[in-house]
C-alpha cells in the first residue's frame, strides 16, 4: 500500500529508541503493529489497562487479543490498507480479562523508505467506563450504553468451572464455602487464571445472587476519578458537582469486586478501609453518612507478601478483606485439566462444528509453560480455529508462529529489540552435578523433578544476587512466576 496523503510517519521514528524511553512514561496507551496487525509493542499504561503481561500480546493479532469487541475496534487494518490515520475513533470494548472498558483511539499507518506501509501506531485515551457506570447508576439512564456492555447479571457458577485437578477442586470448595456467609473475600492469582470467574460464583452462589454485582476496575480508573466513583459526590462539593451516587451505595445489598486492589493508591486504601469497618460511606462533599450492606470480595495479581512488602496494598486493608483467601493456582500446575479445557474451547468458539486436536498439538500443549494461563490458551485455541479453515483436525501447522516460536524458545520474543539486554541476560546454559539427587537415594521421578527445578531456581537466584527480574529472563520465565517459585520453595532473600 502505497502513500495516499501528505502524511509520513517514517518506520525508523517510530522505532526510535528515545521515542520508544517517552512512550514508556506516557499516561496514554500506545502500541504499535506491523503491516500484518501483529503487536510489536505496548506500552505500560494500556498494559495496565488491559491487563497484559508481555508474552501476552508480542507477535499476536488484535483480532486474536481482542475478541468482544463492540462496534468495529479493528481500525488498524483499513489503516493498513489505506495508508491513511484514523483520528478520534471512540468505542467500547472488552479486554482479555473480561473488563469492559472504552476508548477514543488514533491509528497513524508508519511508512518504509519505499513509502509502503509498515505497520500502525495507535495513540488510546482510556475513556473510563466505570465512570459513564457511575453517572448511569445515579441518573437511571442505563440504555445510554450499548446493549453489548449493559451490566447483567453475572453469568459463572461453581457448576461451570472446568478442572478436576485436586488444586483447583479444593479452591472450588474454599469459594463454595466462602459464598455462605458475609465474610469478605481474597483471591490472588497470575493473570489469567480465573479470578473474575471465583468471583462471579461466589456471587451467583450467595444469598446476594439477586442483587447487584459491581466489579471496579482499579487499575484503570484515574485516581482522581475513584473516590468520586466509588463514595459518591454532594451538590456543591466541586463546580458544577451534582447529587450522585457511588458504586458501593448503588451495589447496596449485593456483592462489590475490588479487581486489582494493589493497584488502588494507598490513601483511598485507608479510606475504603473504614467504609469496610464501620458499614457506611460518605459522598465527597458531605457531611451524611450512608450505611451500606455490601459482601467484598477481591483479587491481587501479585503475590500478597510481596503487595505488601513493595507498599502496594496496606497491611490493615489485606488482613480486612483476606478473611477468607484463595489462591489460584496457574495452568502449568494444574496440566491434567487441559484436554477439559481444551474441549470446552473447541466447542465455545465453534458450535456449529466437532473440532478436535491432533496428538502432536496436545503434547505442545502439555509440554509448554502457559504464562498466561487459561486466557492464553484460550486465544490459543482461538487463533487456530481461525487458521485451520473449517477443517476438522487441528494440527500443529495450523498454531501461530508466536506459539510454535514460544515452545521452541521460552525466551523468543517478537518485536522491539535491545541488543544489549539480551546479551546481559543471556540464560545459563550448562549446570553442575549438584543440581541433581544423589542418584544412590531412592526418588520417584516426580521428587527429582521437584528438586531439580528448586536446586536451579536457588543457583539463578544466587547468581544474580537475588535480583528476580534478571533471574527470571535467565530461567525462561517472567517475575510473576518466579515470585511464585520463590514462595513455593520458600526463599526468602530476593529482590527486583
Amino acid at each position: 500500500m502505497k502513500l495516499k496523503q501528505p502524511f509520513h510517519l517514517t518506520k525508523e521514528a517510530v522505532k526510535n529508541p528515545n521515542i520508544i524511553a517517552m512512550w514508556e512514561t506516557f499516561s496514554q496507551g500506545v502500541t504499535i503493529t506491523d503491516v500484518e496487525n501483529r503487536l510489536i509493542y505496548m506500552n505500560p499504561y494500556q498494559k495496565k489497562v488491559d491487563k497484559f503481561e508481555e508474552e501476552d500480546f508480542l507477535g499476536k493479532t488484535m483480532y486474536e487479543l481482542y475478541t468482544n469487541v463492540v462496534d468495529d475496534y479493528y481500525t488498524t487494518l483499513k489503516s493498513l490498507d489505506t495508508g491513511e490515520p484514523i483520528i478520534n475513533k471512540t468505542s467500547f470494548y472488552k479486554t482479555p480479562s473480561n473488563v469492559v472498558t472504552s476508548s477514543q483511539y488514533s491509528t497513524y499507518p508508519y511508512f518504509d523508505d519505499a513509502g509502503n506501509v509498515a505497520g500502525a501506531i495507535i495513540f488510546n485515551t482510556d475513556v473510563q467506563t466505570s465512570s459513564l457506570l457511575f453517572s448511569a447508576f445515579s441518573e437511571g439512564l442505563m440504555s445510554c450504553l450499548p446493549p453489548e456492555i449493559y451490566p447483567k447479571k453475572p453469568s459463572f457458577t461453581f457448576e461451570t468451572m472446568i478442572g478436576t485437578d485436586f488444586m483447583f477442586q479444593q479452591c472450588i470448595e474454599q469459594a463454595n464455602a466462602a459464598s455462605r456467609n458475609d465474610f469478605p473475600v481474597m483471591i490472588w492469582g497470575e493473570s489469567g487464571t480465573g479470578k473474575e470467574l471465583f468471583a462471579q460464583s461466589i456471587h451467583n452462589n450467595s444469598k446476594r445472587k439477586e442483587k447487584s454485582f459491581i466489579p471496579i476496575n482499579c487499575a484503570a480508573i484515574p485516581e482522581h476519578l475513584l473516590e468520586g466513583i466509588l463514595f459518591g459526590t454532594s451538590k456543591g462539593a466541586y463546580t458544577d458537582a451534582q447529587e450522585k451516587k457511588g458504586l458501593l451505595e448503588a451495589a447496596n445489598g449485593g456483592t462489590v469486586l475490588l479487581d486489582e486492589l494493589n493497584s488502588m493508591p494507598l490513601n483511598l486504601q485507608a479510606k475504603l478501609l473504614r467504609a469496610i469497618q464501620e458499614k457506611k460511606i460518605r459522598r465527597i462533599g458531605s457531611l451524611d453518612e450512608i450505611e451500606i450492606d455490601l459482601k467484598f470480595i477481591s483479587t491481587l495479581n501479585v503475590e500478597p507478601r510481596k503487595a505488601m512488602a513493595e507498599k502496594l496494598i496496606r497491611e490493615d486493608i489485606f488482613f480486612r478483606l483476606s478473611v477468607i483467601m484463595i489462591t489460584i493456582p496457574p495452568l502449568r500446575e494444574r496440566k491434567n485439566d487441559i484436554p477439559l479445557l481444551c474441549d470446552y474451547f473447541l466447542q465455545k468458539h465453534r458450535a456449529d462444528k466437532r473440532l478436535f486436536l491432533s496428538k502432536e498439538v496436545y503434547e505442545l500443549f502439555l509440554d509448554y509453560s502457559w504464562q498466561g494461563n487459561v486466557r492464553e490458551l484460550e486465544n490459543t485455541i482461538q487463533s487456530s480455529i481461525i487458521f485451520s479453515k473449517n477443517k476438522k483436525l487441528i494440527t500443529p501447522e495450523h498454531l501461530s508462529k508466536y506459539f510454535i516460536e514460544s515452545c521452541k524458545n521460552p525466551q523468543t520474543t517478537i518485536g522491539l529489540e535491545n541488543t544489549e539486554t539480551q546479551e546481559k541476560d543471556r540464560p545459563m546454559t550448562t549446570m553442575s552435578e549438584d543440581f541433581f539427587p544423589d542418584p544412590d537415594q531412592p526418588m520417584k521421578l516426580k521428587e527429582v523433578l521437584i528438586q531439580t527445578e528448586k536446586n536451579y531456581v536457588e543457583k539463578t537466584l544466587q547468581k544474580t544476587g537475588g535480583n528476580v527480574a534478571r533471574a527470571a529472563r535467565f530461567l525462561g520465565v517472567t517475575p510473576p512466576t518466579l515470585h511464585y517459585k520463590i514462595k513455593k520453595y520458600n526463599f526468602t532473600t530476593f529482590k527486583e
